[in-house]
């Protein structure tokens, strides 16, 4: 009997050494789990923040470029309104020339 407690006991110690070794990597499987999530949500966060900031930037340069293009073209309407202004003075100088000429000339 004595041999068969012996191959008894050494079973239960092999089994227990295989339930300790299925725990121990249980625990790293799961230890390499929770890592790898969390890597993985490092990652989408970071990579959202940098969406996020690509949009903003381009959406600040569109407006921008937009009120750039806004300011240019109310300037120019300014500059021709003023150069309109100056033309029809010279024009109406120039029309009140000839029309004393011509009064003088008809003297």
């Amino acid at each position: 009997m004595t041999q068969a407690n012996n191959a008894q006991q050494q079973a239960r110690e092999q089994f227990e050494n295989v339930q300790q070794q299925a725990r121990r990597q249980y625990d790293v499987t799961q230890n390499l789990t929770a890592t790898s999530l969390h890597t993985w949500n490092q990652l989408l966060a970071i990579s959202n923040d940098a969406a996020f900031d690509a949009a903003l930037r381009s959406w600040n340069y569109s407006r921008s470029v937009r009120d750039s293009a806004e300011q240019a073209l109310e300037d120019a309407v300014k500059r021709q309104r003023e150069v309109t202004a100056e033309m029809l003075k010279v024009w109406q100088g120039y029309t009140d020339s000839v029309s004393e000429t011509i009064n003088r000339s008809a003297k």
